[in-house]
């Protein structure tokens, strides 16, 4: 299994990154503006309830895949992971599993949820990965990339609590980090005109 990035340090109170003592923008952080405009209509307190619900369900793939003893509230979430795994041959443990990773190159970091044969995999919550999960699975992949890990594919997995799933391949990598690239441009010159992501 790949190790975090040394240097990199994470503040789960704030949720901030810093490299080296720096703060550094996260992908998540990268894509606000995306966020904001693909969940504008969702209500405040739905929102909080997915967010939560989340990172519940990502704790507890985690800490299955850690050999861990994981919270039997989010076992359905847990029997769709396992079925996804079956599903997909991965019967290996991951390379990678919420491991944090820091771009020299382009100055951003992120947290790849999992990664199986080369095979980068962003979990989901939701009835359906959304389409901007292509953008953070690029980002992902070039963090990956720059970590030495070959990687060739890149898949949406939402979980759902009955035990099923549904994953999303997403193959225009290039047009997707694209995007990604765009975003990072306008944070920058956010940052420029005195931070307006904080």
């Amino acid at each position: 299994m790949i190790e975090s990035t040394e240097g990199l340090t994470f503040d789960p109170e704030r949720h901030a990154y810093a490299y080296r003592g720096r703060p550094v923008p996260s992908v998540t952080t990268v894509m606000r503006p995306l966020y904001d405009h693909v969940y504008r209509a969702v209500p405040r307190d739905q929102a909080r309830e997915a967010m939560t619900r989340g990172t519940a369900v990502h704790k507890c793939v985690e800490d299955y895949e850690k050999g861990r003893g994981y919270d039997e509230a989010y076992s359905g979430y847990l029997r769709a992971w396992a079925a996804f795994r079956r599903d997909f041959g991965f019967v290996t443990a991951p390379t990678a599993i919420e491991t944090r990773l820091y771009s020299r190159t382009l100055g951003f970091c992120g947290t790849p949820d999992s990664v199986f044969s080369g095979v980068v995999i962003d979990v989901k919550s939701s009835e359906t990965p959304s389409p901007i999960t292509a953008v953070q699975l690029a980002a992902y992949a070039h963090l990956l990339r720059e970590a030495g890990v070959k990687i060739h594919k890149r898949v949406g997995l939402a979980l759902h609590d009955d035990g099923t799933y549904t994953a999303r391949d997403y193959p225009d990598e290039r047009s997707d980090m694209n995007v990604f690239r765009s975003c990072l441009a306008i944070y920058r010159y956010c940052e420029k005109l005195g931070g307006m992501y904080d």
